[in-house]
């Protein structure tokens, strides 16, 4: 009577593995059994396979924990097949942050900037803390938005959990810049003499409240307002004026905390011409009530010499 060895696959711990990572190469093994023997298993993660020789291999695309059913069968007359069950689990890959810093915001713009996050099992959750007045971030897309009301330097840490529950944070600057300040007056208008003048010089971006300083010679009978551009008065000579006028913000942001060079101050040349006032032709003077009775009187004399003139002739 010939006894068959008993087929028994040798115990073994399989390695850990990692999404997106090859698994590192393990070959089973039995013992007993007659002649050559097959492998095979049953629930292996997406994207590994058990080769008929019994090598483990592959990348897994799927994480979890799961249990594996070997099998393995030999040669004899009647084969033989054992099953055992391996436990494998393989980890999700690592959450990382893939951005590494944010764009500055300008004060009234709007802005978008989005956090790339890799790794990890999607879907992904998110915070921030630290974010500049009125930005936001999505919690579902990790997009950071809104229109920043205050120039400043922020301090922002961006937090991403995965379905898996890994946790990753990251801290980033947002600089929010100061609009530029910039004129939006090119030319002023021409006035009159002995009319009432009114223009205004007005600016955009920057810090109001604003000053404006002149240098040079408004035409006579006109003044700046230095705290709201406005050129009022009455002209009372004929003229054209060049001059300019000189704006400046009230920022008290250092320029070392912005991300460019914001614009405080800004000269503009300006020319006002003065037109003379029409000349009015003097009216002809209305004879007064004496006079008129003067004129009659005259008429009368006249219209009497003339009658006795032309008797005499008769």
């Amino acid at each position: 009577m010939v006894i068959t060895p008993l087929l028994v696959i040798n115990a073994v711990t399989l390695p850990v593995g990692q999404i997106g990572i090859v698994y590192p190469t393990t070959t089973l093994s039995a013992t007993g059994g007659i002649g050559s023997l097959s492998w095979s298993a049953t629930g292996l993660p997406n994207g590994m396979s058990l080769s008929s020789a019994g090598v483990l291999v592959g990348m897994p695309t799927q994480h979890g924990s799961f249990s594996v059913q070997v099998a393995v069968t030999d040669s004899s007359a009647t084969p033989r097949t054992i099953t055992v069950a391996l436990p494998l689990t393989i980890n999700p890959a690592p959450l990382a942050l893939s951005t590494t810093s944010l764009a500055p915001a300008t004060i009234g713009t709007p802005y978008t900037q989005t956090i790339v996050a890799t790794g990890g099992v999607a879907p992904y959750a998110w915070s921030a803390t630290g974010l500049p007045a009125d930005l936001t971030i999505d919690p579902a897309t990790g997009i950071i938005s809104g229109t920043p009301t205050a120039a400043g330097t922020s301090q922002v840490t961006v937090t991403v959990t995965d379905d898996a529950g890994q946790v990753k944070s990251a801290q980033f600057t947002i600089v929010v810049d100061q609009l530029d300040l910039t004129v939006s007056t090119q030319t002023l208008p021409g006035g009159q003499v002995g009319q009432a003048y009114n223009a205004s010089i007005v600016v955009a971006g920057g810090v109001p409240p604003y000053s404006f300083t002149l240098t040079g010679d408004l035409p006579e009978g006109l003044i700046l307002n230095p705290t709201t551009g406005a050129i009022t008065g009455t002209p009372t000579k004929a003229q054209t004026s060049t001059f300019s006028v000189t704006i400046e913000d009230s920022t008290l942001l250092p320029q070392s905390a912005m991300a460019k060079a914001a614009v405080h101050s800004v000269t503009q040349s300006f020319s006002i011409t003065v037109a003379a006032a029409p000349v009015v032709a003097a009216p002809t003077p209305v004879p007064t009530l004496g006079e008129w009775g003067v004129i009659a009187l005259s008429s009368l004399l006249a219209m009497f010499g003339l009658a006795r003139s032309r008797r005499r002739q008769g």
